[in-house]
């Protein structure tokens, strides 16, 4: 934190207790959080739509169980329950969007109180110690860091629709094969339409390695070593980091066995149910990389093109098959080998394969340049609200 003697001309040194209170959510019983339109936040967003606000909008909702230290920001009027805090500024010594930047620049999660229940105590963030800059300039800052937020949900609504348009045509790809290819379908129970002349295998028959989980290792071998891959790193056929991993301290022997190459691909083993079985094929790898134990990794063999295997493990039969396999646990579900070796598989001739993924390819192409886009844009606003929120680059009121 800065001296005083570093401190920019006007701003003050403050306890964030002195500029803001975090009030209690309420409790709310989840029969009664769908019965209207008003968002119910919990500490992972929001939970469900009530009937009654019980806080005005806009706000901000801080995880005080669950997700700890998460944070919300909602523009209506809302219900906060009671896994969370929401904000509440003292006597307007604070903007509230100015608020949630500073809150969302923080790792409240550090301050989880691991003894007995889990939890985010609310004195543990009075103490903090924050530079606040005056009333106008927080606003300033607020419209800065606003501008380029709206920037990257721009690029999320090309993002989401070119996906869509992806998953679309990879569905007609699938059950149709390519344009002007066939005349004749077939009816497979439990699958759906493909062309006379494919068959239906099961992903193991395909895969030459694997399945095979991840490393797993203690949060004190993490900081310095190896690339590893965890399971925020990608999303469903799309890396959003690749190349700026953690790193963790492994032996020769375990670099042996779990380093990824090029070809491989890692499918997400443990997560919510809605992001159980996303994959990503693993391109070009400069230095040892591995992957962690929540995820597993195959390798084709020759009868099943690399692009065209990866595009299957996207598809909506993929997604449904992996939802039903999954075993459901609270707030997670997991997959296992088994389940990912039984993957049934639509099985074009080699040529077709290669037709199709050539045809997805442009698709693909859009998604990653929308993807390093949004990535360019996050790292400016990463940078931007640092200088900002410390007072290093100041705006004009």
């Amino acid at each position: 934190m800065a001296s005083k003697a570093q401190m920019p001309r006007g701003w003050q040194l403050v306890r964030l207790g002195d500029v803001l209170k975090l009030e209690y959510g309420v409790s709310l019983p989840e029969r009664v959080r769908m019965d209207g339109n008003v968002p119910v936040i919990g500490s992972a967003g929001v939970v469900g739509f009530h009937s009654q606000a019980a806080t005005d909008g806009p706000g901000i909702v801080v995880g005080r169980k669950g997700s700890i230290g998460s944070i919300t920001w909602t523009v209506d009027d809302f219900v906060a329950i009671d896994t969370t805090y929401f904000v509440v500024p003292i006597d307007g010594k604070i903007d509230l969007r100015w608020a949630y930047y500073l809150l969302t620049r923080e790792d409240l999660s550090r301050l989880n109180r691991a003894t007995g229940i889990p939890g985010l105590n609310r004195d543990d963030v009075y103490t903090l110690t924050r530079l606040l800059p005056p009333l106008p300039e927080q606003r300033a800052i607020a419209a800065v860091l606003d501008s380029i937020d709206d920037a990257i949900e721009r690029t999320d609504a090309v993002i989401a629709a070119t996906e869509q348009l992806r998953d679309s045509l990879l569905h007609q790809l699938l059950t149709r094969g390519v344009p002007g290819w066939h005349t004749e379908w077939k009816d497979v129970p439990g699958f759906g339409t493909i062309p006379v002349g494919w068959e239906i295998v099961r992903l193991g028959e395909r895969i030459e390695e694997g399945p095979t989980n991840g490393i797993y290792k203690p949060e004190s071998e993490y900081g310095s070593g190896v690339n590893l891959i965890r399971i925020g790193d990608f999303t469903f056929g799309q890396f959003v980091n690749f190349g700026a991993f953690q790193r963790i301290r492994a032996t020769e022997e375990e670099i042996r066995r779990y380093q990824i190459r090029e070809g491989d691909v890692i499918i997400n083993r443990v997560n919510s149910l809605s992001h159980i079985g996303k994959s990503v094929l693993i391109p070009e790898v400069k230095e040892p990389t591995l992957f962690e134990s929540n995820m597993m990794k195959i390798r084709f063999d020759r009868g099943l093109d690399l692009r065209f295997g990866a595009m299957v493990l996207l598809s909506d039969n993929t997604r449904r098959y992996f939802n039903a396999m999954a075993k459901k646990a609270v707030q997670q579900a997991s997959i296992n080998q088994q389940d990912v070796s039984e993957l049934p598989v639509p099985l074009p001739p080699l040529a077709e394969q290669q037709a199709i993924a050539g045809l997805l390819d442009g698709v693909e192409t859009t998604v990653a340049a929308a993807n390093r886009e949004r990535e360019g844009f996050q790292s400016l606003k990463d940078s931007t609200a640092d200088a900002l929120l410390m007072g290093r680059v100041r705006v004009e009121v």
